[in-house]
């Protein structure tokens, strides 16, 4: 005798086969209990989706599934298949057998969990389409370290660009999502959602282990707000953001044209400036920091400048630090200061009497000097360097800047350097520092930032903790914004045809409308970031280039050695840093004589 459940299983899957008399008739003798219960099961195979109209668990859920397990789950099951596939070894107990094990087995989980996660990344679109934006083909362990251009990062980025639109996932080798396109930079970079730096074990490892990491450039969260906070009120006490520290660093460029006279006197002309332009710049950085100075070839200053591609966290900066503490804190009680001598640790010491404000020990004091002394030094010098290539390899652009300058600060003028005017003043000097930091690219590499929650930008969905790279060297070098991206061309930021209202200014000012040159800053031109953490040290920097470049145009005229040309190939690492070279150098006849 057929059930009645098992009856209304054939009936629904035949439902244009007719039924024969004798199941007619089984069904007839069915009890009214048993029909209901015939009914109540049915009901209860309906509710729970198991009908014969159910669709099998897709081969998308099961990779879904698999490529979600914890990775401590995925190792431990491979450990146990590599035991398993031992016992098959009788002598895996033997004392040379059991040493090649034990030294297989990490070994065997390193690779397969790596293989893993390249799966995992190769084919997140398949597993959650939302996962993470399209991208270039990846390989197992290395990444996109294998196809990436790493000394100029930008050619590669804008390749892909073109590809995959301006937001795509690389692997470095961790999943990294890059945002190369300018609106697309200004749109994310302004986002709180983006301010927060990787949380990686290595990251946080670096960081002393601190989630929220230490000093300014590496920190995220209310460590980085204070630390950016205490920074900007340090620049603002020392004169940073305004004209003040004109006046210093007009101070120091003396003392390197000094410097750069006494070299060719006893070298000649064909010289090697990076050790000078290397004090100059620390000089005015150690002034800021550590609130001294010290002379050339100071066995203190020399290893300052030693220090310069190495970790600041050093005896060195412990000593100086806890010095001027120990100064202020014996005179606490004196409100006067001296304004030349304000240093780092006259407003550090002040927080670090407050115990909830930033600073809560001696490595965050170091750490952070270390930051500033990093931002400060870094940008000025690499720009400097390799604003005396381009004009050693445009002596035609260095003649142009020099009449300009030299028409505004002649020799007896005795005039100070007028930064607020630089605009109407210098409009070639200012398209020509635009166009230094422009090709010279300081940071090709930007420090890679981390969403703190899940955002939406351009309908890609970037979820939490995903990590981040802003690439805003790409934008330097974009054919679309800036036609013929690796010729020095300050031309590219100056207009020379006046609009009406400009021409009759001009006329009324008795100006000869031909000689029209106007200075347009460009947007796209961000050396120092954009948004949220757009780099405090920006004023300082752009002073000290603005100053040093008009003084060594100003006085010297920079030809390339025949026959030790630079090598302007670009370096691996995170700073575009020039490599060395030498330049003949030539006093100015209506400055010298």
């Amino acid at each position: 005798m057929v059930s009645a459940p098992h009856y209304s299983l054939l009936a629904s899957s035949a439902d244009n086969v007719s039924e024969s008399p004798t199941i007619r008739a089984k069904q007839k003798e069915e009890s009214p209990s048993d029909s209901a219960n015939s009914s109540r099961h049915s009901s209860f195979s309906s509710s729970n989706g198991r009908d014969s109209s159910e669709e099998p668990i897709s081969q998308q859920n099961i990779l879904a599934r698999l490529f979600q397990l914890p990775e401590w789950i995925v190792a431990a099951g491979l450990a146990l298949l590599y035991l398993i596939f031992l016992r098959r070894d009788n002598t895996i107990w033997d004392a040379q057998s059991f040493l090649l094990h034990l030294i297989g087995l990490p070994i065997f989980l390193l690779c397969s969990l790596s293989i893993w996660r390249w799966l995992r990344f190769e084919l997140r679109s398949f597993i959650d389409p939302l996962a993470l934006p399209p991208g270039p083909m990846t390989l197992p362990i290395l990444g996109s370290l294998a196809t990436i251009n790493a000394s100029e990062p930008q050619k590669s980025v804008l390749k892909w660009k073109a590809k995959f639109g301006p937001i795509f996932t690389i692997a470095l080798p961790v999943p990294t999502v890059v945002i190369c396109g300018y609106d697309e930079l200004r749109s994310a970079s302004t986002k709180s959602e983006t301010a927060a730096r990787p949380t990686s074990y290595l990251y946080t490892m670096f960081l002393h282990n601190k989630e929220e990491g230490n000093g300014m450039i590496l920190s995220s969260g209310s460590t980085w707000k204070k630390a950016k906070s205490f920074a900007n009120s340090h620049f603002n006490t020392y004169g940073v953001n305004d004209d003040r520290i004109i006046r210093r660093v007009e101070e120091y460029s003396e003392v390197m044209v000094e410097l750069i006279e006494k070299e060719m006197e006893m070298k000649g002309s064909v010289l090697n400036l990076h050790r000078i332009l290397s004090y100059t710049v620390a000089s005015i950085i150690v002034q800021i920091v550590l609130g001294r100075s010290y002379k050339i070839g100071d066995e203190k200053m020399e290893y300052l400048k030693n220090l310069l591609d190495q970790v600041l966290a050093n005896e060195f900066f412990r000593k100086e630090l806890e010095l001027n503490r120990v100064k202020l804190e014996s005179n606490n009680n004196n409100e006067e200061t001296d304004e030349d001598k304000i240093d780092l640790d006259n407003i550090m010491a002040k927080h670090i009497n407050r115990p909830t404000e930033l600073v809560n020990g001696d490595m965050d004091s170091i750490v952070l000097a270390g930051d500033i002394w990093t931002g400060g030094m870094e940008t000025t010098l690499t720009a400097t360097r390799w604003a005396i290539i381009f004009f050693m390899a445009n002596p035609e652009i260095q003649e142009t800047l020099h009449r300009e300058i030299v028409a505004r600060y002649p020799r007896r003028s005795n005039g100070k350097f007028d930064w607020t005017s630089r605009r109407e003043e210098l409009p070639y000097l200012c398209a020509t520092l635009d166009e230094i930091l422009r090709l010279a690219n300081v940071l090709p590499w930007n420090i890679p930032h981390r969403a703190l929650r899940t955002f939406t930008l351009n309908d890609k969905v970037i979820k939490e903790g995903t990590n981040l790279m802003f690439s805003f060297s790409s934008i330097h070098h974009d054919e679309e914004l800036f036609p013929d991206p690796y010729k020095f061309n300050p031309e590219r930021f100056l207009r020379r045809v006046p609009t009406r209202e400009e021409t009759v200014q001009w006329t009324i000012q008795g100006r000869d409308v031909n000689d029209f040159v106007k200075y347009e800053k460009s947007e796209h031109v961000c050396p120092f970031g954009m948004g949220l953490r757009r780099c405090p040290g920006e004023q300082l920097a752009m002073k000290e280039l603005f100053v040093f470049v008009i003084v060594l145009v100003q006085r010297f005229r920079f030809g390339q050695d025949v026959s030790h040309p630079p090598n302007t190939t670009r370096p691996m690492g995170m700073t575009s840093v020039p490599k060395d070279y030498v330049c003949r150098i030539e006093k100015r006849s209506d400055w010298y004589d």
